[in-house]
């Protein structure tokens, strides 16, 4: 942004942080201050929005701030005094399931090493044992519990004139208990209720608008949630470099609001009580897709698959984007940027049937004196044609949108994230019958859990996408295979023996009091299990789990 109101950013950063009485050492985002500090509270009759972020002028905030850097705004302690309490929390907490409320328990804190561990549902009758034992609470969508706060969500949805998702959280947070370092694909913003919360933050996005949460891995690296590593690309892995963040202490009145992609953790101070409103993009892929795709489907060919290609043709190498690539020279993007200007969209290659004519879109592979490689090419050509086709059709139904009034947005707060609404993971079958575990390392897990199935008919018992893992039943009784993705080149197999145990710490006397082989090395995965990585004489590598029923403060965590 080089201008903004008639000014230059950084004129307008200097005329603002004066106003504010915001110096240099409250911290910079490019020429923009970090935070700024209210002198008091906003005018009488202020909209929420304005109200939220004095000093600050709204339109400055939405030009200078909204989705592009981090803002803290240290408020009046008071302004939040009504609207959300501790006894609230507990009402609300009181009538989950009434109410369609998820609640989830972290274990993250300050001093186990910065990565991200497993945030586990819980009911509620267990949450003060949680808490007692140290973890932070998670409640959401709270604003189903809460009135206020799903007004002032509402407005501030309504001013800011977000066309995606809102939803909001509550979290309760002992000292020294929080979340490690993560992004969130959504804006973050957070108001401070009561107590006091140590953030420490990147000056901007990891990664701007990211396709999902992610959280810094055990490793160093980023793994985003639900997703296995293997399906992560290039620009979604940004480095961590968490010496350069900023940090600051929220207290009660102040807000804080991060773009989507902001690296942050965030640990109590004595407690911590806040609620968040996240605002999720809108999906424009989506829209406009949705927006077309019942006119599509109202002519046969969109609703008839691809059209056969015999039998003796092959997939084209490189699967069906390997067959677009070659066959819609162009691609989709091409066309559109000719269609969505209004110039005519071009034409794919050769004699192709229109919608209605009459003529046969699927043509025989190949014949009695074709070769098989005849029959793949012309199979292969078929299917590029047909997709050639339906690019056409779908460029001149994009083209005849009216974006004024066929894309539907979204209107009110959503109940509840995305989060609440997948978190919860099914107990993996068959739990307590399995006590040997045979682990392997493969490139692509999804791909190697597909092949133990259709080869070895094993069973999959669980999965945890981000970390690539999923567990399978093998055809022998007890054993368990796991497969541990490891997306680099030079992946060469190899098992490890995972064995299943009752008491980690003595399994962990016995290895270490032979003295005989290298110290064993303990870590965890908070709420999932504990482990121990050794060796026997010979250097093979074992392992050693046993299943985390009750946290222990002492314990290494990944």
């Amino acid at each position: 942004m080089t201008e903004m109101s008639g000014m230059s950013e950084t004129a307008g950063a200097s005329r603002m942080s004066e106003a504010a009485g915001v110096s240099e050492a409250a911290g910079t985002t490019g020429s923009w201050p970090l935070t700024v500090v209210a002198p008091g509270p906003a005018r009488q009759g202020a909209s929420t929005l304005a109200s939220l972020v004095h000093p600050l002028d709204p339109e400055v905030f939405r030009a200078a701030y909204w989705q592009r850097r981090p803002l803290h705004v240290r408020g009046p302690a008071d302004r939040f005094r009504d609207l959300f309490t501790l006894a609230d929390l507990r009402e609300a907490v009181s009538r989950q399931h009434e109410l369609g409320l998820l609640i989830r328990a972290s274990g993250d804190r300050e001093g186990d090493g910065g990565a991200a561990g497993a945030h586990v549902a819980v009911e509620a009758a267990d949450v003060a044992g949680h808490l007692g034992r140290g973890a932070s609470i998670c409640v959401e969508p709270i604003e189903r519990a809460a009135p206020r706060v799903a007004e002032l969500a509402a407005r501030l949805k309504d001013e800011l004139g977000h066309h995606g998702d809102a939803s909001v959280k509550c979290y309760l947070s002992p000292h020294g208990y929080g979340f490690n370092t993560h992004f969130d694909a959504h804006v973050v913003t957070t108001l401070q209720l009561d107590g006091h919360k140590r953030w420490r933050l990147s000056r901007a996005p990891g990664v701007p608008f990211p396709l999902g949460n992610a959280f810094a891995g055990p490793d160093g690296g980023v793994r985003y949630i639900g997703r296995a590593p293997s399906s992560v690309r290039p620009w979604e892995r940004p480095e961590i470099a968490e010496e350069t963040f900023a940090e600051v202490l929220l207290g009660p009145g102040d807000v804080l609001c991060l773009p989507a992609g902001t690296w942050h953790s965030a640990k109590a101070v004595g407690h911590s009580l806040a609620v968040n409103i996240a605002f999720a993009p809108a999906d424009v892929l989506r829209l406009l897709t949705d927006a077309v795709r019942p006119r599509l489907e109202e002519r046969e060919a969109w609703r008839s698959g691809l059209p056969a290609t015999g039998g003796t043709a092959r997939r084209p190498s490189g699967g069906l984007s390997g067959g677009l690539s070659g066959g819609l020279s162009g691609g989709l993007s091409g066309g559109l940027s000719g269609g969505l200007s209004g110039d005519p969209p071009g034409k794919p290659s050769g004699d192709l049937p229109e919608e209605g004519s009459g003529k046969a879109c699927v043509t025989v592979a190949g014949t009695a004196s074709g070769t098989t490689d005849d029959a793949t090419d012309d199979a292969t050509g078929t299917v590029a044609g047909f997709l050639a086709e339906r690019r056409e059709e779908l460029i001149d139904a994009l083209r005849a949108l009216s974006l004024d009034g066929d894309l539907p947005v979204a209107t009110s707060v959503t109940p509840g994230s995305a989060a609440a609404r997948t978190a919860a993971r099914a107990p993996a079958a068959d739990a307590d019958d399995r006590r040997l575990q045979c682990v392997l390392t493969v490139a692509n897990a999804e791909v190697a859990a597909g092949w133990y199935e259709r080869v070895l008919g094993c069973r999959v018992l669980s999965r945890i996408p981000e970390f690539g893992w999923i567990e399978l039943a093998s055809p022998v009784a007890g054993v368990s295979i796991g497969l541990s993705e490891i997306p680099t080149a030079g992946v060469s197999g190899g098992a490890v023996l995972d064995f299943r145990v009752d008491d980690l710490e003595r399994v962990r006397e016995l290895l270490d009091g032979d003295g005989t082989t290298p110290p064993a090395r303990a870590r965890d995965v908070a709420g999932v299990a504990r482990f121990l990585e050794a060796s026997d004489i010979d250097g093979n590598r074992l392992m050693f789990y046993q299943p985390d029923d009750e946290p222990d403060d002492e314990r290494e965590r990944i």
